[in-house]
């Protein structure tokens, strides 16, 4: 269980990185605790700060990336992800967030080329293989997007039977106004809402919805700010 207690998260967060400014950990943490306020600038700057203090880890690199998507600087964090390339060829997280920027972006053809090198490299992920039936939605491959909601359904029902490890998320309450929340909500990174749920369940559901919605994405899948 959890407190949703955001003021005293921030002073741990704080007391944390004061008594260990070196904590590159910290920063992150700190950093996704940011992103969840709609602080992007602030974000960004405690990522580059875990990047400078761990500057060849892949994960580091990559996660400059997450505040500029967040924010709408969709080129600053394409070029972040494929930094993260760089250093790493395999790092299939980066051509998943590359794919959901060009989600965002409504070019669905070069996104689903890498999710599909994500689902490649990341031995079929979950979250990976529902963010390419949703791409696939999208693009008007109904098909495969299909092909792709049965696979999860199987998944599920293999969780629900004890045949598989399952996952259980929960839905962030973000803090401040509800007006606020709205407006950046599309872009946060997506979680559950009900822990009983499978991490298959929930990515099913909003398959299906890109499957009967046609062109308009999913906000699990992170729209992009209209500004």
């Amino acid at each position: 269980e959890y407190d949703w207690n955001w003021l005293d998260a921030a002073r741990h967060f704080e007391k944390s990185i004061s008594l260990n400014p070196s904590n590159a950990k910290a920063h992150e943490r700190y950093a996704t605790y940011l992103q969840s306020l709609g602080r992007f600038d602030d974000a960004l700057e405690e990522r580059k700060l875990a990047l400078d203090l761990d500057p060849l880890s892949v994960f580091r690199v990559a996660d400059v990336g997450y505040p500029l998507y967040f924010a709408g600087k969709n080129d600053e964090a394409i070029r972040a992800f494929r930094s993260a390339l760089d250093l790493d060829s395999r790092f299939f997280w980066s051509h998943l967030w590359i794919g959901q920027v060009k989600i965002s972006q409504r070019q669905y053809t070069e996104a689903v080329v890498e999710i599909e090198r994500a689902l490649d490299q990341s031995n079929r992920n979950t979250r990976v293989l529902a963010t390419l039936g949703n791409a696939y939605g999208l693009a008007g491959r109904t098909a495969d997007a299909q092909l792709i909601l049965d696979e999860l359904r199987a998944r599920d029902a293999g969780v629900r039977l004890g045949l598989l490890p399952g996952a259980r998320l929960r839905r962030p309450r973000h803090a401040g106004s509800r007006d606020r929340t709205s407006r950046q909500g599309d872009r946060r990174a997506p979680a559950l809402s009900d822990p009983s749920e499978s991490r298959a369940a929930v990515s099913q559901s909003a398959l299906g919805h890109a499957l009967s919605a046609g062109s308009t994405p999913h906000r699990f899948f992170n729209k992009p700010v209209r500004r």
